[in-house]
């Protein structure tokens, strides 16, 4: 009788020693992969196309998102390898390990089920793009859905802002067709991403074009595996720019002055 009760009482003690030693071995495991990332000197990027991460004629990088992965890695003693990562496939890439991180992810709190995301690094706000004084008087989104159609880039942050106000779209393929079609008075209206705007506004070719009213904001992220160390050494990275101004002199490079988040803690 005294062997059976010992018995009863150490197993719920050897299951805990058990959960002990599985949560150990997942902290042991993603402190593993940071080990990895550091014995090797290197980390695999993945970075989504966009206005601030810009591919040249001669296969280099460019932008806001490229410089900021530099100034990172320097911090933090890392060499970097720059992986492109089609849209929609950011999550299987960093399932499958491909890449050790995604930058520029746009954030969802779905997203945070099953990996985890940084603090925002840059803020996406989808705007009004219109020719002369089109655009002038539309200053609330009723006014907007008023104009009968806008034109957005396909399967872009500005078309999903668009559809979820209520606001009839017609696609265009690329940004550049989106801003002539609004140039030559095609459509009255674009929707479109602050940073994707910017190199049109800045052309004296498209000089007649305003910036207007505001239609949604959406925060840009790095993107990791759930419980990433990664993410915690980035971040301190991050939250060092942030207070030295190292980050606002880097948007005011880029001409992205309010795109840049002060929540970073």
């Amino acid at each position: 009788m005294k062997q059976l009760l010992c018995l009863l009482l150490c197993v719920p003690f050897l299951f805990l020693c058990g959960c002990k030693k599985d949560s150990e071995a997942i902290s042991t495991d993603n402190r593993s992969d940071w080990e990895s990332i550091v014995e090797e000197g290197k980390v695999k990027i993945g970075v989504l196309q966009s206005a601030t991460c810009q591919s040249g004629e001669a296969g280099g990088k460019s932008g806001f998102d490229i410089d900021l992965i530099q100034m990172v890695c320097k911090e933090l003693s890392l060499r970097y390898e720059l992986i492109d990562v089609p849209v929609g496939s950011e999550t299987t890439m960093l399932h499958d390990k491909v890449v050790d991180c995604v930058w520029g992810t746009l954030y969802r709190p779905t997203l945070e089920d099953s990996f985890d995301c940084s603090i925002p690094y840059l803020v996406d706000d989808q705007v009004v793009v219109f020719s002369g004084n089109n655009g002038a008087s539309f200053e609330t989104m009723d006014d907007l859905k008023k104009v009968g159609t806008v034109t957005a880039v396909k399967d872009s942050p500005a078309q999903t802002a668009a559809i979820d106000a209520g606001i009839s779209v017609v696609e265009s393929a690329t940004a550049t067709e989106a801003m002539r079609r609004v140039l030559g008075g095609s459509d009255t209206l674009c929707l479109i991403g602050y940073a994707d705007a910017l190199p049109f506004l800045n052309d004296p070719d498209y000089a007649s074009l305003q910036v207007g009213l505001t239609v949604a904001s959406y925060n840009r992220v790095i993107l990791y595996p759930k419980d990433s160390y990664l993410n915690k050494t980035v971040r301190n990275a991050l939250k060092k720019f942030n207070e030295n101004g190292t980050l606002d002199q880097l948007a005011d490079k880029y001409k992205l002055f309010n795109q840049v988040p002060s929540n970073h803690s």
